[in-house]
């Protein structure tokens, strides 16, 4: 099943696994804790067994699954979403 993901301006797009990993490196992991944080989201979304989920949901599994692997990174990226939603 292909898993869409409903953005705050409503607008879908289809979930790639592969964003869920940038972000993860961006906020600070190596390439395999990011890996592993990516991988981890993606079967919690299959898991759903939704065909749309909204970004928020996963915005906030990406942060418990960062505060896992390195609360540094999970806090990185909280600040960083708080400032992209401000603009």
């Amino acid at each position: 099943m292909e898993i869409k993901v409903k953005k705050r301006d409503q607008s879908l797009e289809n979930f790639e696994p592969e964003k869920v990993s940038r972000v993860a490196a961006a906020a600070g992991l190596n390439k395999e804790k990011a890996e592993a944080v990516s991988q981890n989201v993606a079967r919690w979304i299959k898991d759903l067994n939704q065909s749309v989920v909204d970004s928020s949901q996963i915005r906030d599994k990406v942060i418990e699954e960062l505060k896992q692997k390195d609360g540094f990174a999970a806090n990185l990226y909280t600040w960083y979403e708080k400032t992209k939603q401000k603009a």
